[in-house]
């Protein structure tokens, strides 16, 4: 009835799904044999399974699935609830939301900030104070001596570095 693949559903709902496939398997008759449910992945933070029936149990079953998803989060299965990432919505907890809105912040800050710390958009004046603006921050808050310089390339391989982070927290590899 329900594909055994679980490689395109999120790690907090896999649970969820094997639930799911358990539910269907339990509710089997022959009529309910010929029908195929589709489905079974996220797209822009909502489980989609579906099955061309007016069978009202298997509606319901699929029915509750969906719901239950929309407010477990995808990333770790604790209870969550749909918020705006970027360009999607993601079923999110507020610790994970908090790991995916750093992890957006940083790569928009690494694609912004790239070009002009690393020299390759032409220095006007107002590029200039901000390279010093950003370059001052940066030693302000890690810790660096007014004395040391932090150059450029150091300030991307930090960035990097929190963007690695970020992913493995994101990825399971929690503290």
């Amino acid at each position: 009835m329900l594909d055994q693949r679980i490689d395109w559903i999120p790690f907090g709902w896999q649970r969820l799904y094997g639930d799911l496939r358990s539910k269907l398997k339990a509710v089997r008759s022959p009529r309910r044999d010929a029908v195929f449910v589709q489905g079974a992945y996220e797209h822009h933070g909502y489980l989609h399974v579906e099955a061309v029936t007016d069978d009202k149990v298997l509606q319901g079953i699929l029915r509750k699935a969906r719901a239950k998803a929309t407010f477990t989060c995808m990333a770790c299965a604790r209870q969550g609830r749909p918020r705006d990432v970027g360009d999607t919505y993601m079923s999110l907890c507020g610790a994970c939301a908090g790991y995916v809105a750093l992890r957006e912040d940083a790569q928009t800050a690494r694609k912004s900030l790239r070009p002009l710390l690393l020299g390759t958009v032409e220095q006007d004046g107002q590029n200039s104070l901000l390279k010093a603006a950003v370059c001052a921050s940066l030693r302000s808050t890690a810790g660096v001596r007014e004395q040391s310089e932090v150059s450029s390339e150091t300030f991307m391989e930090w960035l990097d570095a929190i963007l690695v982070v970020l992913d493995q927290l994101l990825d399971g590899a929690r503290p």
